[in-house]
């Protein structure tokens, strides 16, 4: 079982979302699994980044709304939360 870290970057970013039902369940749901070392579903279209983003992974919530994160040894690491554009426009 994985220790949750939520980085400032992802808490400002959920404090400005304003998350729809399903992609709240979803987010829940996904963070659960993942806590607890399970496969995710198919459907959370887990990919691993590449280049700047090198060692995270991102998530799909549904209506491009992305989440990335990290694992390491026993964290659990909440980076970014948010669309496309807003996670990857810097870029």
């Amino acid at each position: 079982m994985f220790t949750i870290l939520e980085t400032k970057k992802y808490i400002k970013d959920i404090r400005k979302l304003q998350l729809e039902t399903l992609q709240n369940v979803r987010l829940n749901i996904y963070l659960q699994a993942l806590r607890n070392g399970y496969r995710l579903d198919p459907a959370a279209r887990c990919k691993k980044l590449r280049n700047e983003w090198s060692g995270f992974y991102e998530i799909s919530l549904g209506l491009d709304l992305r989440l990335i994160y990290r694992i390491s040894e026993d964290t659990l690491e909440l980076i970014r939360i948010g669309t496309h554009a807003q996670l990857f426009r810097s870029l």
